[in-house]
């Protein structure tokens, strides 16, 4: 498994994807798919911290995620992993949005790893 995890995603294990995954996660519900410029303005369910509306999405979230990190980690196109997921779904609003969504959660992370990395190379 963990072989597999790192070829396809180049994270090392399954509990770091399962990880990343409960990172994001509360903030999925209020979350608004790219669609256009309009997708930028803040929506009313944002505000009031409720359901969006409109339709249920086909993948769930670990499978979303699966999609961003196989893109970025293969380059694979939208119709092969369209396939790969048994899915019709727009790869391309999901990457629109979770790829600013992992950049904000994950920007600490990047900062940790910097700051620790110049600290032992003056050490």
């Amino acid at each position: 498994m963990t072989l597999g995890i790192l070829f396809h995603t180049g994270l090392k294990s399954y509990p770091l994807l399962t990880w990343i995954l409960n990172l994001v996660k509360p903030k999925l519900p209020y979350i608004q798919y790219y669609k256009g410029a309009n997708s930028r303005n803040i929506k009313l369910y944002q505000v009031k911290k409720t359901q969006r509306s409109g339709p249920k999405r086909l993948l769930n979230p670990e499978n979303k995620l699966l999609v961003v990190l196989m893109k970025l980690k293969l380059n694979l196109r939208e119709q092969f992993l369209a396939h790969l997921f048994d899915t019709c779904t727009s790869f391309s609003q999901v990457l629109a949005t979770w790829l600013p969504l992992l950049a904000a959660e994950l920007r600490p992370l990047l900062y940790y790893t910097i700051l620790t990395a110049s600290k032992s190379t003056t050490m």
